[in-house]
Protein backbone atom coordinates (compact mmCIF):
# COMPACT_ATOMS: atom_id res chain seq x y z
CA UNK A 1 0.00 0.00 0.00
CA UNK A 2 1.47 3.29 -0.51
CA UNK A 3 2.66 5.45 1.88
CA UNK A 4 3.16 2.25 4.29
CA UNK A 5 6.78 2.13 6.51
CA UNK A 6 8.45 -0.75 4.56
CA UNK A 7 12.04 -0.20 5.80
CA UNK A 8 14.32 1.98 8.39
CA UNK A 9 17.49 2.60 7.39
CA UNK A 10 18.69 4.01 10.92
CA UNK A 11 18.35 7.24 13.30
CA UNK A 12 19.78 10.11 14.23
CA UNK A 13 20.85 10.63 17.92
CA UNK A 14 21.95 14.05 17.36
CA UNK A 15 17.91 16.14 18.68
CA UNK A 16 18.94 19.50 17.27
CA UNK A 17 19.62 18.23 13.74
CA UNK A 18 16.62 16.04 13.24
CA UNK A 19 13.39 18.20 11.24
CA UNK A 20 15.98 20.75 10.69
CA UNK A 21 17.02 22.06 6.84
CA UNK A 22 19.66 24.40 9.15
CA UNK A 23 22.27 21.79 9.98
CA UNK A 24 25.71 23.24 8.77
CA UNK A 25 27.73 20.93 6.35
CA UNK A 26 30.00 21.31 9.35
CA UNK A 27 28.16 18.85 11.31
CA UNK A 28 26.91 16.63 8.84
CA UNK A 29 28.12 12.89 9.00
CA UNK A 30 27.78 10.28 6.26
CA UNK A 31 25.03 8.04 6.03
CA UNK A 32 22.84 10.50 8.53
CA UNK A 33 19.96 12.65 6.98
CA UNK A 34 19.16 15.93 8.58
CA UNK A 35 16.28 16.81 6.28
CA UNK A 36 14.71 14.28 3.90
CA UNK A 37 12.40 15.92 1.33
CA UNK A 38 12.29 12.80 -1.64
CA UNK A 39 13.42 9.60 -2.12
CA UNK A 40 13.17 7.17 -5.09
CA UNK A 41 15.01 4.05 -5.61
CA UNK A 42 16.63 1.87 -8.88
CA UNK A 43 16.01 -1.41 -10.33
CA UNK A 44 19.28 -2.93 -8.16
CA UNK A 45 17.28 -1.69 -5.22
CA UNK A 46 19.71 1.10 -4.08
CA UNK A 47 17.92 4.01 -2.08
CA UNK A 48 18.38 7.55 -2.84
CA UNK A 49 17.40 10.33 -0.37
CA UNK A 50 17.36 13.81 -1.84
CA UNK A 51 17.99 16.10 1.21
CA UNK A 52 16.33 19.95 2.07
CA UNK A 53 19.19 21.44 3.57
CA UNK A 54 21.09 24.64 3.69
CA UNK A 55 22.89 24.02 0.44
CA UNK A 56 21.20 20.47 -0.47
CA UNK A 57 22.62 17.17 -1.15
CA UNK A 58 21.60 13.38 -2.01
CA UNK A 59 22.41 10.54 0.03
CA UNK A 60 22.75 6.65 -2.24
CA UNK A 61 22.22 3.99 0.48
CA UNK A 62 23.49 1.01 -1.94
CA UNK A 63 21.06 -2.46 -1.53
CA UNK A 64 23.55 -5.67 -0.22
CA UNK A 65 22.29 -9.05 -1.02
CA UNK A 66 22.44 -11.36 1.83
Amino acid sequence: MKGDIFAQIGGNDKKDEIGTNRTPPSKWREGIVTAPHGITCNDKGDIFVAEWNITGRVHRFNHVSK
